[in-house]
């Protein structure tokens, strides 16, 4: 049983390295030597995937004490903390090249979020990547959204412009996050994907709406912002 356990762990972690280097990464400053902050890093997934790309200078915070104890004892991460967003970037200015809040938007109330989108604005350098990952409400049946309890709000891209511009953001775009061609099943669902399923979605939205509403429809909606 454990050593199934341990598999299935493991193929989990692959995964999400293929999910963060197909469509994160290639977002990320050229600079392997940049300092880069995880907001919200859980049990350090992102930073694992930071390191394996040549990034070293990470810091993460979360404020489950238990995913951070797990970050230290089994995922060997040392500069990771037990910190709420607010209070690590208190007083921080233009600390990071790099800050990424993954996953953690949809469990804040709005005043949470555009303080913390303050904050961020204040800590990022000029010229800095903020890379955002949030629910996408325009995904049909919006399985992430729904999928948790905790969440309070998914987002759209038009929902994401109106948060950044609220908080000082200016250069921004938005990504959709669909399946990735990696063996056969998957380029499979990616055809399908690409080919049926997202014109199907746009075609709704146009006769619907007549508009696509921003044409992103994956579970997920990733953003990039570039600090002007």
């Amino acid at each position: 049983i454990a050593s199934c356990l341990v598999g299935s762990e493991m193929c989990i972690r692959d995964s999400y390295q293929c999910h963060f280097k197909f469509h994160i990464s290639p977002h990320l400053p050229t600079d392997r030597d940049v300092r880069i902050l995880d907001l919200g890093c859980g049990y350090g997934r992102n930073i694992m995937a930071l390191r394996d790309c040549g990034y070293l200078n990470i810091v993460g915070i979360d404020i489950s004490e238990e995913q951070v104890l797990y970050a230290k004892s089994k995922m060997g991460l040392t500069k990771i903390f037990q910190k709420d967003a607010l209070t690590w970037l208190e007083n921080k200015t233009k600390c990071y090249e790099c800050i990424m809040i993954l996953d953690v938007l949809e469990h804040l109330t709005l005043d949470e979020s555009l303080a913390v989108l303050k904050k961020c604005y204040t800590a990022l350098s000029e010229g800095g990547i903020f890379i955002i990952q949030v629910p996408n409400a325009l995904s049909p049946l919006s399985p992430l959204w729904h999928g948790d309890i905790t969440h309070l709000r998914a987002f759209s891209p038009d929902s994401m412009s109106q948060l950044l511009r609220m908080t000082q953001w200016s250069s921004f775009k938005h990504y959709s996050l669909g399946p990735i061609p990696r063996n056969f099943k998957s380029t499979i669902r990616w055809l399908l994907w690409n080919g049926v399923l997202s014109p199907m979605i746009k075609l709704f939205m146009l006769v619907a709406n007549s508009e696509t509403r921003g044409g992103i429809y994956t579970s997920n909606l990733l953003t990039v912002v570039t600090k002007k």
